[in-house]
């Protein structure tokens, strides 16, 4: 059983790819999370981004979501729809319980390298919620269920159903005007990008602000002044967290031993790693590896989700756990 403390503090917003773990023969996974009734407003996704797109449908109960500090509050029935890279985080409302599920997947399955990149880089934009009730809703809805559970059971030739499924969802969002071209490309966001992307390839390697500034042709001075506006840290603290993250992805797999685990993320000094890591997460690499359960592969960022557990192993059947 995962340690509660071992998920990630308050701080920065990281980069997840914890979805892509438990990618399957297709670039999709999938996540549910259900909740008793909670007397305030309780957190359950921590602030990240990622660079699939992400579908969220709210079953029962509501919630607020923040996509880049602007508030969308949802309910039963809504489809709320991020798209790559964009800063998201959420909180459980009180009034009812709480029921949802999501998935996020990597936009190459759509075979359209023109619309992945021009939302990967915020070129093109899509609307953020359809509303339970409209037109749209009720036609799109059994069509992201479908999506949803062919992508959870991995049934004969899902992957053809999903890959028909998600062309349709793409078709009638562009039909119906949720797809659109950015009024004004947001610098911001190409850097943050294009530092996701460098960090990506070199973080196992040695690095620093002045060779990552050397890499974008600017200043070091100006690079870090110009990440901690984008990033709310300095370049070293981020890049240490992404290490951290990405080592804790390779410490669920059996056969990864702690040692090697940093040695693959770029730590050359394993008692920093351990301070570092438990700094993080609350609990030594060890501990986070000998207590996971890694036909779980909880995601992270849903600090939900061991709370849930145990609320489901205590008898409750409304508790719920990621499929």
């Amino acid at each position: 059983m995962v340690d509660m403390n071992c998920f990630p503090q308050e701080g920065a917003p990281m980069l997840n790819n914890s979805f892509q773990v438990r990618y399957h023969t297709l670039p999709i996974a999938t996540f549910a999370l259900g909740s008793p009734l909670v007397k305030q407003p309780t957190s359950f996704i921590l602030l990240h981004n990622h660079r699939e797109f992400e579908v969220i449908v709210v079953k029962s109960g509501s919630c607020e979501i923040f996509i880049s500090n602007t508030r969308f509050e949802m309910s039963s029935g809504d489809i709320l729809l991020i798209p790559p890279y964009a800063l998201h985080d959420g909180n459980i409302l009180p009034g009812k319980a709480f029921d949802h599920y999501c998935f996020c997947f990597d936009l190459s399955i759509l075979n359209d390298g023109k619309l992945k990149r021009s939302l990967e880089t915020g070129y093109a934009d899509v609307k953020r919620v359809i509303t339970h009730g409209s037109d749209l809703s009720r036609e799109l809805l059994p069509l992201v269920e479908q999506i949803y559970q062919q992508s959870s059971q991995y049934g004969a030739a899902w992957e053809m159903v999903v890959r028909g499924a998600l062309q349709m969802l793409f078709g009638r969002l562009e039909q119906s005007g949720f797809l659109f071209t950015a009024a004004k490309k947001n610098a911001n966001q190409d850097f943050c990008i294009k530092v996701l992307d460098f960090l990506g390839k070199q973080y196992a390697n040695e690095i620093t602000s002045r060779t990552a500034a050397a890499a974008f042709s600017y200043s070091q001075s100006y690079f870090c002044r110009l990440f901690r506006d984008n990033f709310n840290t300095s370049f070293q603290q981020y890049l240490c967290q992404f290490r951290l993250c990405k080592a804790k992805l390779l410490l669920s797999e059996a056969d990864m031993t702690v040692s090697e685990a940093a040695r693959q993320v770029g730590f050359s000094n394993l008692s920093y790693f351990t301070r570092m890591f438990k700094s993080c997460f609350g609990c030594t690499p060890l501990h986070y590896k000998v207590s996971h359960v890694p036909s779980n592969r909880l995601n992270a960022y849903y600090r939900g989700s061991q709370f849930l557990t145990n609320y489901a192993e205590a008898g409750n059947p409304t508790g719920k756990t990621p499929v």
